[in-house]
């Protein structure tokens, strides 16, 4: 504030201009203030230009400066700015002040305060704001609404801050917005977070079956059956076990049970369509890595442990199958021979039964010296069968399974004598005509070449082999000879016939 009257700079509180003497008007006076700032010591060029920094830093703007000397306070000069100051004169010391109008620093002074009273405002409003956005109701509700709008993506923040604001103790509200975060991850396209969403609501609530059927859901549709294995395994034998039924994959199916077989056999495996089986016999739980059965199983002798196991296409496996098999070979039991032992007087055909599979019969003849199975032995064919020979005879019969064991040997005795087809007189014309043919007698059978009388004889009748004959003595003049002959009752074959020891045999 200046004096009216000289123009000399006024300070608060004086009553007169001391330039001029006129009395300061009260309200001019409260117009102004004066700041005093600090004392610096004049006393080089140096100090003089740091003064005029000083004041330029102090920002004088729109203000009077006036230099004072600091040794008695008299008024040395005054500028209108800074950097009109001349401080060529020799001085020790001055004190700077500044002076600026009230008017203008109360308008300042309303200005600062409005500024400041908006942004205590603002930063109030803020802090409502921030204090309201972090509330449960906002997020809630922001997230139902652009959950609705099927904006799922923008949902999930909302729905993430909704539910850690959330008390755990409710659960059910848990379980709710976490099915809800569940829906926008899936629908955003973040399987992984959708999952590990799932996975929570069911540690709120493990039988929480919307949760347990739409994890078993995306485990599956994203082909994760090893998962989907865990999930299986987890809820085995508890409630929620039934809502995976349909991921299950069955348990392989055997054709033959365990137990001991004396015989190879083959094991044949069925399971869901579109599965694969894989097996192991060495104890081991069999994976994927295994073996394949791809068809039947041959077991042969010996102890089997067999584990199979069955998988999707995905890695989705049933329960392991154990079968502990036995194989044991054993000798065939002895073959059945159709016709009995017994005395007969008509064709027989002997038939041979009880050959295992896969083996073989054998017989022979008058071998009662044979109980094991030799090169003597004909094959049987079933299907020519054998014919019984006529006169008495004995069969033995043998079998041999596929594994070269045989059997024991089964027997039969049988006498056949077949009705004769030529009677005794005939046969002696029959033996006559053989006699003539070697020359052994003359034509008419009854002398030898040598001219002695012949007589045949009647001996018996007797079955030799398979033969049955006329056995018939060879006389000479009446003097019987030491041989005979047998005459076949049926084929008229004639043959030379020796008796020793009562025993009547066919010589050869």
């Amino acid at each position: 504030m200046r004096c009216k009257k000289c123009g000399r700079v006024l300070y608060a509180g004086q009553i007169k201009c001391e330039s001029c003497g006129t009395f300061v008007e009260e309200e001019d006076v409260s117009t102004e203030e004066t700041v005093v700032l600090e004392y610096i010591d004049i006393t080089t060029e140096l100090d003089k230009k740091e003064l005029k920094s000083i004041a330029k830093t102090e920002s004088f703007t729109d203000t009077e400066i006036e230099l004072i000397d600091e040794d008695d306070e008299d008024y040395i000069e005054e500028y209108e700015d800074v950097v009109d100051m001349d401080l060529s004169d020799d001085f020790d010391s001055v004190k700077v002040r500044r002076k600026r109008k009230k008017g203008k620093s109360n308008y300042v002074i309303a200005i600062v305060l409005t500024v400041a009273f908006v942004a205590v405002v603002m930063i109030l409003l803020s802090m409502v704001k921030s204090l309201y956005e972090d509330s449960y109701d906002f997020n809630y509700n922001k997230a139902v609404s652009l959950y609705n709008e099927k904006n799922y993506a923008d949902s999930i923040p909302y729905f993430e801050k909704a539910i850690s604001l959330t008390n755990a103790k409710e659960v059910d509200q848990l379980i709710v917005l976490n099915m809800c975060l569940y829906d926008c991850y899936y629908d955003s396209g973040d399987v992984n977070k959708a999952i590990e969403t799932l996975n929570k609501v069911l540690v709120l609530d493990p039988n929480y079956v919307e949760a347990l059927d739409s994890l078993a859901e995306v485990y599956y549709a994203s082909g994760n059956g090893v998962k989907l294995n865990e999930l299986m395994s987890k809820y085995k034998a508890k409630d929620g076990y039934a809502r995976l039924a349909k991921y299950m994959v069955n348990t392989p199916v055997v054709n033959i049970e365990a137990g001991s077989y004396s015989e190879n056999i083959s094991l044949e495996f069925t399971s869901d369509i579109g599965t694969k089986i894989y097996y192991t016999m060495d104890g081991t739980i069999p994976t994927a890595l295994s073996n394949e059965l791809t068809g039947a199983l041959l077991l042969e002798e010996g102890s089997h442990e067999v584990k199979v196991i069955a998988i999707n296409n995905i890695g989705v496996t049933s329960d392991v199958i154990g079968l502990t098999y036995f194989i044991n070979y054993e000798r065939p039991s002895a073959p059945v021979i159709s016709v009995a032992s017994g005395q007969y007087t008509s064709e027989k055909t002997i038939e041979v039964g009880n050959i295992p599979e896969g083996g073989k019969a054998y017989y022979i003849w008058d071998s009662v010296a044979h109980n094991t199975l030799t090169d003597d032995f004909v094959e049987y064919d079933p299907e020519e069968k054998i014919e019984m020979k006529n006169g008495q005879h004995i069969l033995s019969v043998i079998v041999k399974n596929r594994y070269d064991l045989t059997s024991v040997v089964s027997t039969r005795a049988y006498i056949l004598e077949l009705p004769a087809k030529y009677t005794y007189s005939q046969a002696v014309n029959m033996l006559k005509s053989d006699l003539i043919e070697k020359g052994i007698l003359k034509n008419g059978g009854n002398e030898t070449q040598a001219g002695k009388e012949v007589n045949f004889v009647y001996r018996t009748k007797k079955t030799i082999g398979e033969h049955t004959l006329y056995i018939i003595w060879y006389e000479l003049d009446g003097q019987r000879q030491t041989y005979m002959y047998g005459v076949d009752t049926r084929t008229a074959e004639v043959f030379t016939v020796t008796l020793s020891n009562g025993l009547y045999k066919i010589q050869e």
